[in-house]
């Protein structure tokens, strides 16, 4: 084991690429292929076999080769996006051979395109079955929380919450609230939409989500991963009806410092839904003395002193370039693009939610030693973030990788006065050297490798996965109750599906 741990060692300081070679097939990856026929040529002469006409199919997927099918249709379908698949491939072809399946729409047209893209992708588009949407409550819309589930619940809807998203959002996961406690501390709460009590292990609707793993998002249009009578409605936690939520509470002092941290299973109301640009404009607005407006100015404070506290111990502020369409509102289809504008309150809601995650994997870490699940973020590419930091060098900047805290002062010297758009691509390229962060098993792993390099903290959980239960399920949760006396504990086991 030593030995392996040294010979591992001496591969990453020398920058080596271990090579193989294919021993053998265990099982072909049987897919679908999305595409076009070749248009034909003028002179209208095409191979046919046994009078059937041999088209060239090109693949949407530039990396997959042309692949002949057999067709009488050849006409019709050359204004088609269609679907083949692939039958054989004979050692002295030029080209594989494959069948039509089916048709996916007119070329150029936007749905069908978009069709093409989420077929490429393995995405599921076709509706819930029956025994899916047989899961959910007979009562549809007019759902309302039994009776013997409020007796199990902490009841929190006398409590100012709030939910502050993106534009448009529909399926509200998160919400929070922060009031000021008598002895100066503050009361603040993070609440999920809980899911579980609406999709239950092993059931039809379980599996499906399983299956599907995620919503996916498009430009126009998006696939679910659940129906949209939970996404949008039951586990959407809109204002002024009450909802079933899993919430992590803690006490934190003048200085974002943890007191005390509890996890519940509750009821809520939130008063508001709020765009982040309205919670801003909110905060903004002299005129208002609102509850509401007081706790979301509480809210920001503390975030920024959360933020502050995670650079200071060398967490990356790294940048991505974010973009949002407008659209025709007849035809819905994008006339333009333009950079998304960030707000206090993007960091405020980003805060806490890195907060819940903090909290509740320290929670797992501390029941489940052994065998919790979390996620940890590796350093750098060594390749790339060495060629990059040369590119630096050649025109006098010097970027230190040694550390996160080291990388992160670094960033923060390379600058240029007269180009304010200077350190923000160093940052976006950084990010392009940066290893994607991955799930562990404790198990398998020594205390220094639970370490999240980009956020500087010691342990971590995936933000999107406590914070987004109707859209990500690629990894199930189970709600751990914890009963002694009349003190009642909860926490969330995240464990890889």
């Amino acid at each position: 084991w030593a030995r392996r741990c040294v010979q591992e060692t001496d591969i990453k300081q020398r920058d080596l690429t271990p090579c193989g070679r294919v021993a053998g097939i265990l099982k072909r990856n049987e897919r679908n292929y999305c595409g076009a026929l070749k248009k034909s040529d003028s002179s209208g002469t095409e191979m046919e076999i046994e009078g059937i006409q041999i088209r060239e199919f090109i693949p949407a997927d530039s990396r997959f080769p042309s692949i002949l099918i057999k067709t009488n249709n050849g006409p019709l379908l050359e204004t088609k996006k269609i679907v083949i698949a692939l039958d054989k491939w004979e050692v002295n072809c030029r080209y594989p051979v494959g069948h039509f399946v089916s048709i996916i729409g007119d070329i150029g047209d936007i749905d069908t395109e978009n069709k093409v893209i989420l077929l490429e992708h393995n995405v599921e588009i076709r509706e819930f079955s029956k025994q899916v949407l047989d899961c959910l409550p007979d009562s549809g819309d007019n759902f309302k929380i039994p009776a013997s589930e409020e007796k199990n619940r902490l009841d929190l809807r006398h409590l100012n919450v709030c939910s502050i998203d993106p534009p448009g959002c529909k399926d509200i996961d998160d919400a929070l609230h922060c009031y000021k406690l008598p002895n100066g501390n503050y009361n603040v709460g993070v609440h999920i939409a809980d899911v579980s009590y609406f999709v239950k292990a092993d059931s039809a609707i379980d599996k499906e989500a399983a299956h599907r793993c995620t919503t996916v998002y498009l430009v126009n249009k998006r696939t679910d991963m659940l129906p949209k009578l939970l996404t949008e409605n039951l586990c959407s936690l809109r204002s002024n009806v009450d909802r079933l939520a899993f919430s992590c509470l803690w006490e934190l002092d003048e200085d974002a410092n943890i007191v005390k941290v509890d996890f519940a299973k509750t009821i809520i109301c939130s008063k508001q839904a709020f765009q982040y640009k309205e919670a801003q404009d909110l905060m903004n607005n002299a005129s208002d003395s609102s509850d509401l407006k007081q706790s979301i100015i509480y809210l920001n404070n503390l975030a920024k002193k959360l933020k502050q506290r995670r650079i200071d111990q060398g967490a990356l502020q790294l940048a991505s370039t974010q973009v949002k369409f407008s659209f025709d509102q007849e035809t819905h289809n994008p006339t333009d693009v333009s950079f998304y504008t960030l707000f206090e309150t993007n960091s405020l809601v980003e805060e806490f939610m890195l907060l819940a995650n903090v909290s509740v994997a320290a929670k797992i870490v501390d029941h489940f030693p052994s065998n919790a699940v979390l996620r940890s973020h590796n350093p750098p590419k060594p390749k790339q973030i060495k060629e990059f930091s040369k590119v630096l060098e050649e025109i006098g900047y010097k970027l230190d990788y040694s550390s996160s805290r080291a990388l992160a002062d670094s960033l923060d010297a390379i600058k240029k006065e007269k180009d304010p758009f200077f350190n923000q691509l160093v940052r976006i390229l950084t990010t392009r050297c940066m290893n994607e962060a991955t799930y562990f098993s404790t198990a398998d792993a020594d205390y220094p490798a639970f370490f999240h390099y980009g956020l500087a903290c010691p342990l971590y959980l995936s933000l999107i996965h406590i914070s987004e239960p109707t859209r990500l399920l690629s990894i199930s949760y189970a709600v751990f109750c914890l009963k002694k006396k009349k003190q009642h504990l909860c926490f969330i086991l995240y464990i890889l599906s």
